[in-house]
């Protein structure tokens, strides 16, 4: 199960906007996921142990990246989501 923030519009023109957007991402992909974890617990299918899940942040390809801030948001996405992957590459493959 794949979550998806698209942030392709983003400029990311200086540091703080840089984090700002991914700040953003990144919260917003977690109140999806505990909405989505919430409603299928209630029903009896807890999201997260019934299927693998998987975050993504979407930046346009002349977005600045920087590998170090990524690699510290993705340990603590899965500090904060029980372990959730947050993944930033623009190509993703479902099986």
């Amino acid at each position: 199960f794949a979550f998806i923030e698209f942030k392709d519009q983003a400029e990311g023109k200086t540091e703080y906007s840089v984090q700002a957007t991914y700040d953003k991402a990144s919260d917003q992909l977690k109140s999806a996921y505990s909405l989505f974890q919430q409603k299928t617990e209630a029903i009896g299918f807890p999201l997260n142990k019934k299927r693998d899940v998987v975050c993504h942040i979407i930046v346009s390809e002349t977005f600045p990246r920087f590998g170090a801030r990524e690699q510290a948001m993705m340990m603590a996405f899965a500090q904060d989501t029980n372990g959730i992957e947050l993944n930033f590459e623009r190509e993703i493959e479902f099986k």
